[in-house]
């Protein structure tokens, strides 16, 4: 999927003259839930994308540079955590956040972290839950660029 020059250029124009928080992407198929995610992303200072489809969420990753990216595991196009795996190995400092609509079974959660989740959260995230995990994962990402070595972290 190759993208149009008119959308690549107008998204980095609006990164230059929005330099905020970071950049997020949320992709979820339940427009209301979406929507309610990409809401309190933006109170806490993100620009954000949002899809409803998991190779546009994949087309956007590749052209953006993203901060956090919430991942709804249940997607119509694509398998959920086999897009999780393949943006963790594209971009492995990028925050992921997995929903899960089976919160209180243990196998989607343990798949969501073996898989490259920073977090998993039940799906829709209630405002605390989901800023919790974005503090955590910016936590964790500062973490690991931190302990790198000096010449490694400057490339």
């Amino acid at each position: 999927m190759d993208a149009s020059p008119e959308w690549s250029v107008r998204t980095r124009r609006q990164e230059e003259r929005l330099p905020m928080r970071g950049v997020a992407c949320v992709i979820e198929p339940d427009g209301f839930s979406r929507d309610q995610i990409a809401s309190s992303l933006r109170a806490m200072g993100f620009t954000v994308h949002e899809t409803g489809c998991g190779r546009v969420g994949e087309f956007i990753a590749a052209q953006v540079r993203l901060n956090i990216l919430v991942l709804d595991l249940a997607l119509p196009d694509v398998k959920g955590l086999m897009l999780l795996r393949k943006l963790r190995r594209a971009n492995s400092a990028l925050g992921l956040i997995a929903l899960t609509r089976e919160p209180l079974s243990a196998i989607p959660m343990t798949l969501a972290r073996f898989a490259g989740a920073d977090a998993v959260l039940a799906s829709p995230p209630s405002n605390e839950a989901l800023c919790l995990a974005v503090v955590e994962t910016e936590r964790f990402e500062k973490a690991a660029v931190s302990a790198l070595p000096a010449k490694a972290a400057q490339h």
